[in-house]
């Protein structure tokens, strides 16, 4: 088995993802829980780790060391560039998008940001150009296909503290049916001069279209190469103090009837997920419903979540409960698409708050 590491990281071991590559090559690696009949994942290769381009990096002072750090996610509905998007899709609709993102982020007000589906640099860049206060480091990344096409839903990450370092996990190189989809992003950013660092992971897992026991595998493998990835950074670095949180899109939602069979969050059942404990999520949801089309009309989910190692509940470093802006989804016209009027995205972004 080859193993395909551009990562470059120090102190990086790819024999952890030999591993897994073997494992996965012989399908003997078992999931979390019971997918009703794929007791195994149906797919070869292994994930390749390189480093996010720095697409933005502005003449700004960035943030110093604070008591309260925020970070956000925020999936930005089909955040393309306009460029070969189809009849419905141009750059007019594109920076009318961003406008609107714009708006929404400066309202969320994070340190650290997290955005999934947006295409490249030039659609970033739209957004970032439309804050009241820019970020002074962005970075995007390039996820591979099984097709060969480009992929047009990546994650990038806009920051006010400086990175140590961020990478890519991508699963283009993989193949099969359980391959999961996309990638992964993590960051390492130190949090303060006592050895504190965040570990920071941006996730968007498969969709509920089509067959639910693959979307189900798709979902748990992208989380056990996430988790397997948290060792390996830990263990290459025991002299660092570690706070590890994930963000993103997870596609379920555990409080909704239709996924008490998902095993995708079991695979985190080392972490807290924060959502899970909140005093009151009766009112909080992520996705909202969206009206005009009996077919397209969905419950209201809270598919984005935040989740910690249970060290980030605990001083110097803690986690508030996280939050939700509620804002920037058309919900009475299922039809509107992003880009469209005040329609930015099927989705509310999410933040929480590191204290110290």
């Amino acid at each position: 088995m080859q193993i395909v590491d551009g990562a470059g990281l120090p102190g990086f071991h790819t024999s952890v993802w030999h591993r897994i590559g073997v494992i996965v090559a012989a399908g003997s690696l078992m999931m979390a829980g019971n997918v009703a009949g794929q007791p195994q994942p149906d797919m070869k290769g292994t994930p390749l780790l390189e480093p996010a381009t720095l697409s933005i990096q502005l003449d700004v002072p960035a943030t110093p060391s604070a008591d309260t750090i925020r970070i956000g996610f925020y999936n930005i509905e089909m955040f393309t560039d306009g460029i070969k998007d189809g009849k419905t899709r141009n750059e007019t609709t594109a920076r009318n998008q961003a406008k609107g993102a714009a708006a929404i982020v400066d309202e969320l007000a994070a340190d650290i940001l997290v955005i999934s589906e947006v295409e490249n640099e030039r659609a970033l860049g739209w957004l970032n150009d439309g804050l009241a206060s820019p970020y002074p480091y962005g970075y995007t990344v390039e996820f591979g296909t099984q097709s060969g096409r480009a992929e047009k839903m990546n994650i990038a990450l806009l920051s006010r503290v400086k990175a140590e370092s961020v990478h890519e996990i991508d699963f283009g190189p993989m193949t099969g049916p359980h391959r999961p989809t996309r990638g992964l992003v993590r960051a390492i950013i130190p949090l303060d001069d006592q050895g504190h660092c965040l570990l920071l992971y941006g996730a968007h897992l498969k969709a509920n279209w089509g067959d639910r026991d693959r979307n189900y595998a798709q979902r748990v493998n992208a989380l056990k190469f996430l988790m397997e990835d948290v060792e390996m950074v830990l263990a290459a670095h025991p002299d660092r103090n570690w706070e590890v949180v994930v963000v993103g899109d997870f596609n379920t939602d555990p409080l909704l009837k239709q996924f008490g069979d998902d095993p995708t969050l079991k695979v985190l059942e080392d972490f807290v997920d924060l959502f899970s404990v909140h005093h009151d999520v009766s009112d909080l949801f992520t996705v909202p419903t969206r009206r005009g089309d009996p077919m397209r009309e969905f419950p209201p989910a809270l598919f984005d979540r935040v989740l910690v190692r249970p060290e980030v509940r605990a001083t110097p470093w803690q986690a508030s409960l996280p939050g939700v802006i509620m804002k920037g989804t058309e919900t009475a016209d299922v039809t509107v698409l992003p880009g469209e009027g005040s329609h930015v995205s099927d989705h509310y972004p999410i933040y929480v708050d590191l204290i110290r």
